[in-house]
């Protein structure tokens, strides 16, 4: 309505990737893989609103890695196990 402000358009938007995330997990379940933790990583990981967004929406605790560039570390072990 037009009583939304932009932070409730970028709280809807944050929540939209939660809930995708959800269905992800649930579509996951359906084929017998049920997760009991999620580890988080990246530029979202400095958002404490967002990662209490997934744990709330998907039900499943927040953990933010232990390593500063995870992102990039785990692009260079699928290049590693790619190349053989």
């Amino acid at each position: 309505s037009l009583s939304h402000t932009p932070e409730h358009l970028y709280h809807a938007i944050l929540e939209s990737v939660a809930y995708d995330t959800a269905h992800n997990l649930k579509v996951m379940e359906e084929g017998g893989f049920k997760p009991d933790k999620l580890v988080y990583c990246g530029g979202a990981t400095k958002s404490k609103v967002w990662m209490q967004m997934y744990a709330d929406v998907t039900g499943i605790p927040a953990t933010l890695t232990q390593v500063g560039d995870a992102v990039v570390l785990g692009s260079c072990m699928l290049a590693a196990v790619g190349a053989g």
